[in-house]
C-alpha cells in the first residue's frame, strides 16, 4: 500500500504543470484592480490605494492573479499546502504530527486524518479544523499578501517614505479587521521604491515599531506562471494549471 504522503507527491508529479495563462502585463492599471466589496475604501488614503495598485502591477497584474487557480507550497519545512483558489479547497499536511486536513477555506466542516486514522469524533474534528483554518489563514497571508491589499475587511494608510542603509521604501499600513480572510491586526508593508515590491512586513504591537518584530522579510520573489510570488520561508512554491480533484478529496 502506498503511503498517503507519497500518493499525494505522485499526483503532483503527474499533474504538475506551470500556469501559462497569457496576459498583457502592460494593460494592468489602477482602474483594472477593483476592490473587494468589503474593502474599506472610505477610510483608506487615496495614496495608499494607488500604492496597492502599483504593487499589484509589480507582482504580475490583476488579470494574471485572477487567472491563477492552483498554488502549492511548503512553509518552514513543517507543513505543505495545496490551494484551489476558485473553489477555496485546501489540502494542509503537517509533517510534525503526520496530520492531513482537507477543508474549504471559507466554509464549514472538513476532514482530518492522523497517520492512517481518520478522525470522526465531532468535537475533536471541529476543534482540529478550527486550528487548521487559523494556521492556513496566517500562512497563506504571508504568501499572497501583495495580492490581497484591497481585500475584504482591509483599510490602507500611506505613512510616507523611510530610508535604510540599503534601500528606500514607501510605508503602507495595512489594517485587517476581524472576520477577514487575513489574520486581524495592523501591519506595515515596506514597499521598495525601485520595483514596488513589498520586501518586509512588520506587525504592529501597541503602535510600537521594532526591527526585531518583523513578521517576514521577502528577499526572494519567484516568477511562476505569470505572477511573482514572495517566498519568505516557503519552499517549492508552484503555480499549476491543474491538479487532480483527489488532492483535495482523498488522504
Amino acid at each position: 500500500m502506498i503511503p498517503a504522503g507519497m500518493r499525494y507527491c505522485m499526483l503532483l508529479l503527474l499533474f504538475n504543470c506551470a500556469c501559462t495563462i497569457s496576459s498583457d502585463r502592460g494593460r494592468e492599471g489602477k482602474s483594472e484592480n477593483p476592490p473587494s466589496p468589503g474593502f474599506d475604501l472610505a477610510n483608506s488614503d487615496p495614496a495608499a490605494v494607488e500604492l496597492a495598485d502599483s504593487i499589484m502591477v509589480a507582482v504580475g497584474g490583476r488579470d494574471n492573479w485572477d487567472n491563477t487557480r492552483y498554488i502549492t507550497w511548503r512553509f518552514y519545512g513543517e507543513r505543505e499546502f495545496a490551494w484551489d483558489r476558485r473553489s477555496g479547497s485546501v489540502r494542509f499536511e503537517s509533517f510534525q504530527d503526520s496530520t492531513t486536513y482537507l477543508f474549504r477555506a471559507g466554509g464549514e466542516g472538513g476532514r482530518v486524518q492522523i497517520g492512517e486514522k481518520e478522525i470522526h469524533e465531532p468535537d475533536s474534528l471541529s476543534a482540529m479544523l478550527h486550528d487548521a483554518r487559523s494556521e492556513w489563514r496566517n500562512d497563506s497571508f504571508l504568501l499572497v499578501m501583495p495580492f490581497r491589499l484591497k481585500g475584504d475587511g482591509i483599510t490602507l494608510k500611506y505613512l510616507g517614505e523611510e530610508r535604510t542603509d540599503s534601500a528606500r521604501y514607501n510605508l503602507l499600513q495595512v489594517t485587517v479587521s476581524e472576520g477577514s480572510e487575513a489574520p486581524p491586526g495592523d501591519y506595515i508593508a515596506y514597499v521598495d521604491l525601485t520595483d514596488n515590491l513589498i520586501k518586509m512586513c512588520l506587525e504592529l504591537d501597541e503602535d510600537s515599531r521594532d526591527a526585531d518584530d518583523f513578521l517576514v522579510r521577502w528577499d526572494n520573489y519567484r516568477k511562476d506562471g505569470n505572477i511573482l510570488l514572495p517566498a519568505p520561508a516557503a519552499g517549492d512554491v508552484q503555480v499549476h494549471r491543474r491538479l487532480p480533484e483527489e488532492v483535495f478529496e482523498e488522504f
